[in-house]
């Protein structure tokens, strides 16, 4: 495959127009996560579906008088994968850091599909990996710093007691 593996899902260039990038989602937080065994349309583009929503912001290298890396920019990125195989998750939990979000492509099926595979590199909390047949960016919304999306009232998510300290990620007990 020549070029970038996030280039095979559809509207990655929602990505791009919110970041001026394709991120490596480092220390994202994966908000939410569903499969979904959709027994109509399995196949190729169809069934199964996994989908998720990542808090991502951008780093800017500036501390603050606290120590603290100041980050700007909050999107809510919500990705859906179908046509999923070979799911692998574990450690779901209040945070769902990510060291990484790696997105790599397959070769080519009998089908003709390039197949993606998807890994989370997990900090704290979710990691894992899973395959698919197809993949795309469903929204980049902006958010706050909590990950509440600006433009709806619905009720807020309860912020996470968790500030980015200007160190990588690490041990989770560390303060």
């Amino acid at each position: 495959m020549k070029g970038k593996a996030y280039e095979l899902l559809e509207n990655h260039k929602l990505v791009l127009d919110a970041f001026g990038f394709w991120p490596s989602f480092h220390d994202a937080e994966v908000c939410w996560l569903r499969l979904d065994r959709m027994k109509e349309g399995v196949g190729v583009h169809g069934g199964p579906a996994l989908e998720f929503e990542l808090h991502f912001w951008e780093t800017t290298g500036e501390v603050d008088e606290d120590g603290y890396f100041r980050l700007v920019n909050h999107n809510l990125v919500h990705f859906r994968f179908e046509d999923v195989r070979a799911v692998e998750l574990l450690g779901f939990n209040h945070q769902n850091a990510i060291f990484e979000l790696k997105i790599s492509a397959e070769p080519q099926n009998e089908e003709g599909v390039t197949p993606l595979k998807v890994v989370f590199e997990s900090c704290y909390g979710l990691g894992g990996e899973f395959k698919a047949c197809r993949g795309r960016v469903m929204a980049v919304t902006p958010c706050n710093e909590n990950g509440n999306d600006i433009g709806k009232t619905a009720a807020p998510r309860t912020p996470l007691p968790r500030r980015l300290v200007a160190r990588p990620c690490g041990d989770p007990t560390e303060k």
